[in-house]
């Protein structure tokens, strides 16, 4: 069995597509190839590599061009059509008709896309709490598709949030009130709507909360955690009016060296002792905070000056002063009015 190409008066090479159609098969004419990689010689008909031309090259329907080397033994691979046509003739032996076989359709199956990893293992917080929660209803919503993991339940507990000072740590007074295990409905979700808080932050020492949400099998094995951002939990609102109104006077000087390390202090109020108490000083440098903060009383507040926040001394060269701002919080989103401060040389010895 043998490969029958059929040639023409210009010496050209000829196979059939499947519409009975036939394309011109030159052999490397114009010099520019795209390599086909058989898959297999034998396909053609050649019963192993010997019986292939020592370098031959071919162009199938005027789309791709492949060589066979035998001293190798394989194709080079640079661009495969997706689909090509070969008509295949076995010569017939003496006193024998000769029938000729239909065309061979040969298809290269592409290869699937990878498909995405599922999502599972995640829960999702649709309805976070407020940042400020009345001690009622800290309402929450979580969705998920947890049933194939085996999860039937959602938990939730009340839990400190983390501060810079203090690592995240559960409650241990049971002050976390309503429905603390739901089922996982159908579409996957679960909803915590009659959640209550008996007790504020101001009893607390103005920690912050935040709810975790445990999945659970129905044997009460954990399989997943999930926190919600903190919030702060009032009783009335005037609590968050003394909390976000506070406001400064002055300071005990408006001027600092650019090393710090300087004793000074603020009057103004209302301060509230908590662990989101913080002293920004606001330069054209960048923010620093002066840690750590003496809460005196509700109205002063002593704190050891920082350093100016420049990395390169050589950016001061020629500068008298840098001009900043002071400015502080009582929970980390709201901040009191500025007052003006500056940051001088450290070989300055006068007053300003």
């Amino acid at each position: 069995m043998d490969i029958d190409f059929f040639d023409d008066d210009n010496s050209d090479l000829m196979a059939y597509d499947d519409d009975g159609q036939y394309n011109d098969m030159q052999f490397g004419l114009d010099g520019q190839y795209n390599e086909l990689n058989f898959d297999s010689y034998s396909m053609f008909g050649f019963h192993n590599a010997a019986d292939i031309p020592l370098s031959q090259e071919v162009y199938f329907g005027g789309e791709s061009r492949g060589q066979y080397n035998r001293h190798n033994d394989r194709y080079g691979l640079k661009e495969e059509p997706s689909h090509y046509s070969v008509e295949i003739k076995e010569e017939p032996e003496a006193g024998y008709s000769y029938v000729p076989k239909p065309i061979m359709d040969v298809y290269k199956q592409p290869i699937p896309p990878p498909k995405a990893p599922s999502i599972e293992s995640d829960i999702v917080i649709e309805v976070q709490p407020p940042v400020e929660v009345r001690t009622r209803t800290p309402m929450c919503k979580a969705v998920g598709g947890w049933r194939a993991q085996g999860a039937t339940l959602m938990g939730v507990s009340l839990w400190y949030a983390q501060t810079e000072a203090l690592a995240a740590e559960a409650v241990n007074k049971d002050i976390l009130g309503g429905t603390k295990t739901a089922p996982i409905l159908p579409d996957g979700g679960v909803t915590f709507d009659s959640l209550s808080i008996s007790e504020s932050s101001t009893k607390h020492k103005e920690r912050e909360f935040f709810l975790q949400l445990t999945l659970l099998r129905n044997d009460g094995h954990e399989l997943l955690h999930k926190r919600t951002r903190p919030f702060y939990a009032y009783s009335h609102k005037k609590v968050l009016q003394r909390r976000g109104s506070v406001k400064l006077r002055t300071l005990s000087k408006p001027w600092g060296r650019l090393s710090g390390r300087e004793q000074m202090h603020v009057i103004g109020g209302p301060f509230i002792q908590g662990p989101a108490l913080a002293l920004i000083i606001r330069t054209p440098y960048g923010d620093v905070y002066a840690r750590p903060l003496e809460y005196y009383s509700d109205s002063v507040i002593f704190f050891e000056l920082p350093a100016c926040p420049v990395n390169d001394p050589n950016v001061l060269v020629g500068q008298s002063e840098v001009k900043g701002q002071v400015m502080l919080t009582n929970d980390g989103r709201t901040f009191s009015n500025p007052l003006d401060f500056s940051y001088l040389p450290d070989n300055y010895g006068g007053d300003t």
